[in-house]
């Protein structure tokens, strides 16, 4: 499992208005979309955060791919009427361990606020 959200989006919205901070969150969520396909289902938590799921994976392609999101994310500026709004993520990543959904959604969480806590802009997994 992985969450994101989306760091300083309060300031996005501030800076742009509501419906540019909605068009960020689309234009982030199809960029993470195509680049996983059907091999992971995704699903906003609210507000700006994000939760991946995706089967199968150990931790070393897990990392890879917080980092390929995280990578893409920061290169992919959101084009909107001839601007560009630059946006990164903060990213938090876990490998399921038999506990419940629920469980491993909060280790999950809790590794996103390590990232956001340690500066924002950066993957921490939990092993």
């Amino acid at each position: 499992m992985l969450c994101f959200d989306i760091d300083e989006f309060k300031q996005i919205n501030d800076s742009y208005g509501h419906p540019e901070g909605d068009e960020v969150l689309c234009h982030i969520s199809q960029l993470v979309t195509d680049m996983l396909g059907n091999t992971a289902h995704i699903s906003r938590l609210g507000g700006d955060e994000f939760s991946i799921v995706i089967k199968n994976k150990n931790i070393e392609e897990l990392t890879k791919i917080s980092n390929e999101i995280h990578i893409l994310v920061a290169q992919s500026p959101t084009q909107l009427d001839g601007y560009e709004i630059n946006q990164t993520i903060s990213l938090g990543a876990s490998i399921w361990k038999g506990e419940t959904l629920e469980a491993l959604l909060k280790v999950t969480d809790q590794a996103l606020y390590k990232s956001k806590g340690m500066g924002r802009n950066q993957v921490t997994i939990n092993e």
